[in-house]
């Protein structure tokens, strides 16, 4: 009967059992959902607690307290407050945050994201307060209390390094956010708030003013969008809102009118922008991108923005009185961000890169200024932010202008410049002007103890009259009305092969290294400047009244050596008809002194020829020109004269032996070496000129003795 009893009681509860399951699934759903409706209320004190243990900081909800769980984690209170974390040197009891009204939506990813400690940045739906206050501080330690670990921090102010959430929608009344980061030495003051629209759209827009400092110097922006921006979202061109934007830092000014998704990264960033300020190193400190330091500018252009990579079509670059233009690419989403583009323009001014090379800006002009009774600037070069980044760019300039003395600038220069692990190169370098060209590239390698800068420079058939801007006043031409033609003409050539090792010009041009082989083929000279230079008075005179006429230069070629700070003419040499001009001595770079003698052999008796070394001495601050008073001069003349020959019989056999000039330079050597019987196996001059004839300036007549020509 007991068994019977059981098996009836069992059956019973069997069919019991589906009800008393739904009785119980009733009343726990009923539970659930009063807690839901009552808004979980005594979840308030275990949430503050489970907050605080995980982020290492005071976590307080005022009243009103409410949580949903429905579709997402929904939080609600009246207050929010979080304190700094105390790894931070802040006040004692002093918030990270403290907000009223709040309200804030999660998606449950995020919530178990957190809770497994994933890294990923976290997503929330909305966020809306009536007030809110947030200061964040960064020690000199890189101790940040907007970090979840005691871990210092990097000098980084970009959003993915901060870890800074996605908000889709952000409302805020009103609010403040205060930086102050002793790494990036910046302090910010900013307030933020969300407007109305009309009453037509109700459309809502945000409106940030902040001002603050960075680096010491002031800055100021203000944004405004008329429509609803959030703090950061996804890519969605398709969302993007009209925007607002001007900043200011220092003297450097922006201004931007377009579209963006988001607020902190400017996702979807499209619209036109005006830059202007002191220098272009400004900017590219500020947006972390190299750019060399320049005179004042102003720039108009398109910018847009997706994702990493930046674009800016420029319509207008006016820096200084050059006029620039482009299109450019910057890719910050590599490891080591990249630009690229063409630089282009229809006038460039080598002036106004000069501050880039130490010259005076009106941005710092007391940092820049050269020592005391010195020219060459000292100021060093910003090597170190050539590794912030790599670049291909293009150079297509229109017109490139050297400066007053020139009389035709550079039409075009092109080049191709590439910075590459730190290394910055221009290559296939091409500038024609004149009638002739230059060729060649410049390199400069940091990753010496000494910055290593190299050059390799050629230069062919540039005509001396047409680029020279000095005019011979004084000519038979201008006297009888037409146009002053130059002191000295003909189509220049060389090649410059250069090294040195510094960071700024000082340094460089204290350790110059190289040689620069130059000479003028089918060449004239003022006939005047040589009669000065030999102080034939009689034949100054006489030209002074009759007017000045070239003579042709048979010879007029220099090598330069440089090595210790010093640059020496091992050969500089013009012979004329009328008389064969020598230089010699050094131009010292390192004390920026000079220490040069010419000497000037005259070919013709003259009854008032002075015929003494002039001296060129003094600092390039203040160069001085002297008269050789010692009565010996006139007695070593010839054998300083013939102290040159072995230098130019080495210097010769590097110069092209086809070309007709050298094989005049080779007869003026035979000349002076007095060789009578050497075979002259060279070609003949350049067809339209007359052969020299004998005892004339290229023939090879005895060679002058120590007392020759005393007259």
């Amino acid at each position: 009967m007991a068994a019977l009893h059981l098996l009836a009681a069992g059956m019973t509860m069997r069919r019991r059992w589906p009800w008393v399951s739904a009785g119980l699934a009733l009343v726990l759903l009923g539970g659930l959902a009063v807690c839901e409706w009552q808004g979980w209320p005594f979840l308030k004190r275990p949430l503050e607690q489970s907050l605080a243990q995980r982020l290492q900081r005071r976590v307080e909800f005022g009243e009103g307290f409410a949580l949903h769980l429905l579709g997402g984690l929904r939080l609600q209170a009246r207050e929010l407050a979080v304190g700094a974390p105390p790894w931070t040197a802040g006040p004692p009891g002093d918030d990270t945050l403290r907000a009223s009204d709040v309200q804030l939506a999660l998606p449950f990813s995020t919530v178990m994201q957190r809770l497994r400690g994933e890294p990923a940045r976290a997503h929330i739906k909305r966020l809306q307060v009536s007030q809110i206050n947030v200061s964040l501080r960064r020690g000199r330690d890189g101790h940040a209390d907007w970090t979840l670990t005691a871990e210092p921090t990097p000098p980084s102010g970009d959003a993915e390094r901060l870890q800074l959430p996605q908000i889709d929608e952000l409302v805020i009344e009103s609010g403040r956010v205060s930086v102050d980061d002793a790494l990036l030495r910046m302090q910010l003051d900013a307030t933020v708030s969300t407007i109305e629209g009309d009453r037509e759209t109700h459309a809502k827009g945000l409106a940030i003013d902040a001002t603050g400092h960075y680096q010491q110097k002031p800055f100021e922006f203000h944004l405004k969008s008329a429509g609803l921006l959030p703090l950061l979202a996804p890519a969605n061109p398709e969302a993007a809102v009209p925007v607002s934007l001007q900043a200011r830092a220092g003297k450097t000014q922006a201004q931007f009118v377009g579209k963006a998704v988001d607020v902190l990264s400017l996702e979807g960033l499209d619209g036109e922008i005006t830059l202007s300020g002191t220098s272009l190193a400004s900017v590219g400190d500020t947006l972390g991108i190299t750019l060399p330091t320049t005179s004042a500018f102003q720039l108009k252009g398109h910018v847009n923005k997706q994702r990493d990579l930046w674009g800016l079509k420029v319509a207008q670059l006016a820096v200084g009185e050059s006029r620039l233009g482009g299109e450019f690419k910057f890719d910050r989403g590599k490891k080591v961000p990249m630009l690229t583009g063409e630089l282009t323009g229809q006038r460039f001014v080598l002036a106004d890169l000069a501050p880039a090379f130490g010259a005076p800006t009106e941005e710092a002009p007391k940092k820049q200024t050269k020592a005391p009774g010195r020219v060459l600037p000292d100021r060093e070069f910003d090597i170190p932010s050539l590794l912030m980044m790599n670049a291909e760019v293009r150079l297509r300039l229109q017109r490139a202008e050297l400066g007053t003395l020139f009389a035709e600038p550079l039409l075009p220069l092109q080049g191709d410049l590439a910075l590459r692990d730190g290394v910055l190169r221009v290559s296939n370098l091409v500038a024609r002007t004149a009638g002739g060209e230059l060729r060649g590239g410049v390199e400069l390698d940091p990753k010496p103890a000494q910055p290593l800068w190299t050059a390799d420079l050629r230069w062919s058939g540039i005509d001396l009259e047409r680029w020279i801007s000095v005019r011979n006043v004084r000519a038979a031409q201008a006297k009888a009305g037409g146009p002053a033609p130059g002191y000295v003409s003909g189509q220049l050539k060389g090649r410059a092969q250069l090294r040195s090792h510094g960071s700024s010009t000082a340094q460089l041009v204290a350790s110059l290294e190289g040689t620069v082989n130059t000479w003028v083929q089918n060449g004239q000279i003022s006939h005047l400047v040589v009669e000065a230079i030999g102080l034939r008075l009689a034949q100054v005179l006489g030209l002074l009244f009759s007017g000045d006429k070239p003579i042709p230069m048979d010879c007029a070629l220099a090598q330069l050596k440089a090595g210790k700070g010093r640059i020496t003419p091992e050969v500089l040499i013009i012979d004329t008809p009328s008389a064969t001009l020598l230089a010699e001595g050094t131009v010292s770079l390192t004390d920026e002194r000079l220490a040069l003698t010419i000497n000037s052999e005259p070919k013709k008796m003259s009854a008032l020829s002075l015929r003494t070394p002039v001296h060129v001495e003094g600092t390039f601050a203040q160069p001085k020109v002297r008269l050789d008073a010692n009565p010996l001069a006139l007695k070593v003349l010839g054998a300083l004269t013939l102290a040159a020959i072995n230098p130019l019989a080495a210097v010769l056999p590097t110069f092209d032996t086809g070309d007709p000039q050298a094989q005049a330079c080779a007869q003026v050597l035979h000349r002076w070496r007095g060789d009578k019987n050497a075979p002259l196996n060279f070609e003949p001059p350049a067809a339209g000129r007359p052969a020299p004839k004998r005892g004339g300036a290229a023939a090879p007549p005895k060679a002058p003795s120590a007392s020759a020509g005393t007259s």
